[in-house]
């Protein structure tokens, strides 16, 4: 039986992609992601105002980041 190898992607492929482009990289494998819609951004901007709100009532120290972050995580 043949053992099929599937190429792994790196997080220096997710460097090299141009601006704007916009993907995710889980366990090897690149996830291309749509760019927000209309009511996406407006419910995000909607919810990141009463976050902050909230955080800001109570003295809170948090910051909130409405916008596409990248976050990356080590096993």
């Amino acid at each position: 039986m043949d053992e099929q190898v599937n190429d792994l992607y790196t997080i220096d492929y997710i460097y090299s992609l141009p601006d704007g482009e916009r993907a995710e990289l889980i366990d090897g494998q690149i996830y291309n992601m749509a760019p927000p819609a209309r009511t996406h951004q407006r419910l995000v901007s909607q919810l990141n105002v009463k976050i902050v709100n909230h955080i800001n009532s109570h003295s809170g120290s948090c910051e909130v980041y409405p916008a596409p972050f990248a976050v990356f995580f080590e096993q």
